[in-house]
């Protein structure tokens, strides 16, 4: 009601109550003034004035046992109107414990397949690099095979008629010594030829 006493409830309500703050709920019971955990307490005060003010919610909260069990509970909000105006709430509470563990398990899964794939992904690119790099030095040694074939052809393209010149010039000279002529005066020319 208006007053936050309760009015009806069900028997899981009555568990509930019973398990986690050991009260034995009965009708026209303040509950949340009798709760042992007051930072809970002081949230579903807030909640209530919440639904008891026209608003419609749910809310979800992490709820610790006195031995360290950690439950988590769904809480559905609706305030109650009779001729216009707010005379209560209807408040339902659903125990998502077990789906809430699966979450979280499933959100550890997630993320330590995340960073598989984040390492995976970082070795892949590391790869790919090398890859790049050797890929750049084949293509130097390409270009360094290519240069040298370049210039053995020149060099083969100059030293043909460079030798087809000094086999004439020993030709001259052997030409100018059966003739008995005298070389002397010809020697500097033969001389720059080879």
């Amino acid at each position: 009601d208006r007053d936050k006493r309760v009015i009806e409830f069900n028997s899981s309500f009555y568990n509930y109550a019973k398990s986690t703050e050991d009260l034995e709920i009965y009708k026209g019971m303040d509950v949340i003034g009798k709760l042992k955990n007051t930072e809970a307490a002081a949230k579903f005060i807030e909640w209530q004035d919440r639904a008891l003010s026209g608003e419609k919610f749910k809310e979800t909260t992490a709820y610790a046992l006195p031995d360290g069990t950690q439950l988590y509970f769904l809480f559905s909000y609706n305030p109650i109107y009779q001729d216009n105006q707010i005379t209560g709430l209807s408040m339902f509470v659903e125990n998502i414990t077990e789906l809430k563990t699966y979450q979280n398990k499933l959100e550890e899964l997630v993320d330590s397949r995340t960073k598989e794939i984040f390492k995976k992904n970082i070795t892949l690119q590391e790869a790919l690099e090398n890859l790049r790099k050797t890929q750049q030095r084949l293509i130097a040694s390409e270009k360094m095979a290519s240069l040298g074939l370049m210039a053995a052809g020149v060099g083969h393209e100059v030293n043909n008629p460079l030798n087809f010149i000094k086999n004439g010039a020993t030709a001259l000279k052997a030409t100018l010594e059966d003739n008995e002529t005298n070389i002397e005066e010809y020697q500097p020319f033969l001389d720059i030829i080879y």
